[in-house]
């Protein structure tokens, strides 16, 4: 029986989690779509500190009609995902975002940026290999 990614966590030796998280990769940040308390829960060992393991995800702040309106008011888009990670790491967030983005992290009026922002992507994905 295949087990889900979330059982994962708990039922695998230390050997697999290594795997998929190295242990020369303390930032941790975990993006869900349910309650981000559950990933704590959930995800409690994969999880390197408290000051280097963020989570994010549902907190309770509706009122959008819109699935980017729904991630900006939970502080889920892509920025906010940039954003922790630049915490996360210890790094300037302007490393990440430009000034305007930054800015409209926090006004309502200039959120929709982010929604239709393209951002080109030309980050190098290493895989680990032991």
């Amino acid at each position: 029986m295949k087990k889900s990614w979330l059982s994962m966590a708990d039922g695998h030796p230390d050997a697999a989690l290594a795997d998929l998280f190295p242990g020369h990769s303390k930032a941790r940040v975990f993006v869900s779509h349910p309650w981000r308390e559950l990933l704590v829960g959930v995800l409690r060992r994969l999880g390197t500190s408290r000051d280097l393991t963020w989570y994010l995800g549902f907190n309770n702040r509706g009122g959008t009609l819109d699935i980017f309106g729904m991630l900006f008011a939970n502080r889920c888009t892509w920025a906010h995902v940039l954003v922790t990670a630049a915490q996360a790491m210890g790094v300037p967030a302007a490393s990440s975002l430009t000034e305007a983005e930054l800015a409209a992290m926090g006004d309502e009026a200039t959120r929709k940026c982010f929604a239709t922002c393209q951002r080109p992507f030309d980050w190098k994905v290493e895989r680990y290999n032991e």
